[in-house]
This record gives C-alpha cells, sequence and structure tokens, in this order.
C-alpha cells in the first residue's frame, strides 16, 4: 500500500469497481456483454480481496455498478464492511476527543 495518502487527509476519496468489456469481438461485446452479469461476479469479488480493509481506510466511499445483486451477499457483505469501518472510524474520533 503506497504511504503518501496523507497529503489526501482533507479530501473526499471515492473508491469504485467500473465495469468494462475486454472482448475482442465487437459483435460478442455489443449482444452478449452484460453488466448485471459483470456484478454478479466482480462485486463479490471486490469485498473479498485481503486489500479490501486498506483501501477502505484511504477510500472510504464505495460505488459499486448495478449492486441490486445478491450473488456472493454482496449487498450483505458490503453493509458489515461499511458499518465496521464507520464503528472504528467513531471509535477513534471518541478515544481522540475524551
Amino acid at each position: 500500500m503506497r504511504e503518501d495518502f496523507g497529503k489526501y487527509a482533507d479530501c473526499l476519496r471515492i473508491m469504485q469497481i467500473q465495469a468494462s468489456p475486454t472482448t475482442k469481438d465487437f459483435w460478442e461485446t455489443a449482444g452478449m456483454w452484460s453488466l448485471v452479469r459483470y456484478a454478479k461476479k466482480h462485486n463479490a469479488e471486490m469485498i473479498e480481496n485481503p486489500s479490501f480493509d486498506g483501501w477502505m481506510q484511504v477510500m472510504p466511499i464505495v460505488l459499486c455498478d448495478f449492486v441490486t445483486t445478491e450473488s456472493g451477499d454482496f449487498n450483505k457483505n458490503i453493509n458489515e464492511k461499511i458499518m465496521a469501518y464507520n464503528r472504528n472510524l467513531v471509535r477513534g474520533v471518541l478515544a481522540t476527543a475524551g
């Protein structure tokens, strides 16, 4: 993980998973590629990535394409990650305020 994120401490940083087709065949891309199908696979993989909690520390806002999917328990898991991050953030604020 890069160590120079301190210079962005007062900035809004957003983590976004963005879908893009990677096929070379135009007709396959135009006719078969699906953002919903992509999200079913990649949204869950993003949360399972061992670096995800570290990403949350430097990019605490998470945007994902088509998060209506329940594949891989995505909605449940992302909400748990966000709640855990916010609880730790509040604990840190309360510890320094007291």
